[in-house]
């Protein structure tokens, strides 16, 4: 199986995206053998996870997910907030590690969560 993963990072504005996802959907073939994941910005996964359910082997990420279970940590995103909503998430990427200081030690916790919520990883 291959996979190609479309990370936006802090990109795009909801007109760009509906744009992106016109177009796209314009020129995607679907492939066998490969699976296609988008992962686009927290503020449009709705956007992305309407749209993948209307368009075979189209997956969604998250670009992050926090290191704790639930909780006050405002501006964070958790596991248990992501499932049933997104299918992967991206962990342990070097920006993240760069300037966010994330650890191995972090990106396991990360892990173990997304896990727990059967949520797919895709360790970088």
């Amino acid at each position: 199986m291959k996979y190609i993963v479309a990370n936006w990072k802090a990109n795009k504005n909801l007109e760009q995206v509906n744009q992106w996802l016109e177009t796209f959907s314009k020129n995607y073939r679907q492939k066998e053998n490969v699976t296609v994941i988008i992962a686009p910005p927290f503020p449009f996964l709705q956007e992305v996870v309407s749209f993948s359910k209307e368009t075979k082997n189209i997956y969604v990420a998250a670009q992050n997910l926090a290191q704790f279970d639930e909780g006050s940590y405002t501006g964070e995103v958790s596991a248990k907030s992501l499932e049933g909503l997104v299918d992967y998430v991206i962990l342990g990427h070097s920006e993240r590690r760069k300037y966010f200081n994330e650890t191995d030690e972090t990106i396991s916790q990360k892990v173990e969560l997304a896990h727990k919520d059967q949520i797919k990883t895709i360790l970088c």
